[in-house]
């Protein structure tokens, strides 16, 4: 029964927004698809965004922690029918290839799109990691919180120094707030 609940709460929580868009043309899901499908281009600019697309996934999921997640994703993907892995994968693959090819619908993801995706990864990434030996796990872990201060230290050296340090480096957070 809690797969059951919980599908009930999931729908209590989202219903009044269905019962607007019910009462008002459906003005939010039309707003959305003019956003997400403006036209197909196969062109090697929207080949280009997706590449770019990825490129950022890699840095706002870090490095070390977007290889656990792709090992795990791959394990999920071999998973037997029917087990949790493949339901996880199920719930991760569909988003994360969708928002990726978005390019060839003429727009580009927003990047925090991906998110709800990565969540569903994490578990397979866990089990990829649970099934390593205790010394790969050590080392994973040292490796990971050592790449993870560099990277802090990196981001305030770029907060406090501003454009002096990196004057021609494009600003990573550009797409995450602009409203075109």
């Amino acid at each position: 029964p809690r797969p059951y609940l919980g599908a009930a709460l999931g729908l209590a929580v989202v219903a009044p927004a269905i019962l607007w868009n019910a009462e008002h043309g459906w003005a939010s899901f039309a707003f959305q698809a003019r956003r997400a499908a403006s036209g197909l281009a196969f062109d090697a600019a929207a080949w280009r965004r997706i590449g770019d697309g990825l490129v950022a996934q890699l840095g706002m999921v870090t490095p070390w922690m977007f290889v656990l997640l792709a090992a795990g994703l791959w394990q999920g993907l071999r998973a037997p029918r029917g087990s949790p892995g493949a339901f996880l994968i199920w719930l991760a693959a569909p988003p994360l290839a969708y928002f990726a090819a978005m390019p060839l619908l003429g727009q580009r993801a927003m990047l925090h799109w991906f998110d709800s995706a990565w969540l569903f990864a994490f578990p397979l990434a866990g089990l990829w990691l649970a099934e390593r030996s205790a010394v790969f796990q050590r080392r994973f872990a040292y490796a990971a919180a050592a790449l993870a201060l560099a990277g802090l230290a990196i981001h305030a050296a770029a907060v406090n120094f501003g454009g002096g340090l990196w004057p021609s480096a494009p600003d990573p957070g550009r797409h995450n707030r602009d409203w075109p």
